[in-house]
């Protein structure tokens, strides 16, 4: 079990983070393999950070999806997490320690090269982020063949909030570094004597009755239904967690910011540059009165918040998130089929589809023998399904179907072209 302490060192000390992620993802292998063996799935979708998904789903060839619910990091929008030289440099000096944990996961069967395998978004996963393109640093250097940014993932309001006639001020350092009661009092200080109705979520580590008493506008609890309250908040001081912020923006609430961690640092830089928030410089409570009146009464902030929950609601959310997994196992199924028939070099008529397979400049796709498509070669596959009109085959009975494999032609080196592969499919509906 982690502890609060752990918790921090989680965003902080790769070292630490790497040999965590390889102790569980060892600790889990045996069960997870079987279980995986047993259950034979079409596709396996984990979590970007339990890696052990990812990994056991090459070490068995079956098709992944990563769930990332932070930003997807990849060599561009990695530079939002600013490292001191400090964290720089302790981080050199833990590389050998990380090349040692990399090393008991190659010895384990898993194909690691290095820690960038566990950390970083590469680009030929197949992803799911739950943010929007524009909120995303660095969307286009993204394969947009793998990437799917389907919106913030929000859950409905468990209660119901009055609009209260003050200003609301919502205060929240999340679920794990949130062990800070002189914050919260100076918060209070802060605020004792504002026009503005206050509510505090402390969490468990910190009791409300620890802070004192409270000013007559101002409540503080343990935990709260946060997103009823962001649902009538005016401003929200965060500690710059992605689901926070993203709970605040969909709903077109302005920032303050306090992050805790490199990773949150990373998100707050990202509001700083969309225009929706500012950040708390320092955590006395002469700067947290300026910082949350400053957002409070500037409504250009609000204003940049709304451009940004407009943006994750024109998302596609989690039917998208499912039509991604569907796409990936309709590739995969193809992909295997296609594996299976590439050495023919032949026409073969099977039931009702027809296709020819060449490994050569050119494929030619037959129905009933005269060329339906002439198409380049690819690598790099990726795939889709369309129903052609039924008056391009009149005679036909039934709907055809048209599975292609496609491919990033930019991506696909000359020396390694492989054929591109167009099914169709006659099936009855």
């Amino acid at each position: 079990r982690l502890s609060p302490h752990d918790g921090k060192r989680l965003g902080s000390d790769l070292a630490f983070s790497t040999c965590m992620l390889v102790d569980t993802t060892l600790a889990l292998d045996s069960a997870i393999l079987s279980d995986m063996r047993a259950l034979a799935p079409d596709c396996i979708v984990a979590d970007s950070m339990a890696i052990w998904g990812k990994l056991i789903a090459q070490k068995l060839g079956i098709p992944f999806v990563s769930s990332t619910t932070t930003f997807a990091f990849n060599r561009y929008s990695a530079g939002m997490m600013k490292q001191s030289p400090v964290r720089f440099l302790r981080m050199l000096c833990s590389m050998p320690k990380i090349g040692r944990e990399i090393k008991r996961l190659q010895a384990a069967g898993y194909p690691v090269k290095n820690v960038l395998d566990i950390i970083q978004n590469d680009d030929s996963t197949d992803t799911i982020v739950y943010t929007s393109p524009e909120f995303q640093p660095c969307s286009d250097t993204f394969s947009a063949d793998h990437y799917a940014f389907v919106g913030p993932s929000v859950r409905p309001a468990e209660t119901r909030m009055e609009k209260p006639c003050q200003p609301l001020v919502y205060i929240s350092l999340g679920t794990v570094v949130n062990d800070q009661p002189s914050f919260y009092r100076q918060c209070i200080a802060a605020l004792a004597d504002s026009p503005c109705r206050v509510i505090l979520s402390v969490g468990e580590q910190v009791s409300p009755a620890d802070l004192g008493a409270l000013p007559q506008n101002a409540e503080a609890h343990p935990q709260v239904d946060q997103i009823a309250v962001l649902q009538v908040a005016d401003v929200f001081l965060t500690h710059c967690g992605m689901n926070s912020v993203n709970e605040a923006l969909y709903f077109g609430v302005p920032l303050v910011m306090f992050p805790q961690t490199p990773e949150q640092g990373g998100v707050c830089t990202r509001v700083l540059q969309l225009g929706a928030g500012v950040k708390l410089e320092k955590p006395d409570a002469a700067s947290i009165r300026k910082a949350i009146d400053a957002v409070r009464l500037t409504p250009a902030y609000r204003e940049k918040a709304a451009e940004i929950s407009a943006g994750f609601r024109r998302c596609a959310g989690a039917k998208g998130a499912a039509e991604k997994i569907l796409q990936v196992i309709g590739r995969a199924s193809c992909l295997s089929f296609f594996c299976q028939t590439q050495n023919t070099n032949s026409l073969c008529r099977m039931n009702n589809f027809v296709f020819c397979s060449m490994r050569h400049k050119l494929f030619f796709c037959f129905w009933r023998f005269f060329p339906v498509f002439v198409l380049s070669n690819f690598s790099r596959y990726s795939s889709f399904c369309l129903r052609l009109p039924n008056f391009f085959f009149p005679h036909l009975q039934q709907p055809l179907f048209c599975a292609i494999i496609s491919a990033d032609r930019r991506k696909a080196p000359q020396s390694r072209r492989e054929p591109l592969l167009l099914i169709y499919v006659s099936v009855p509906v």
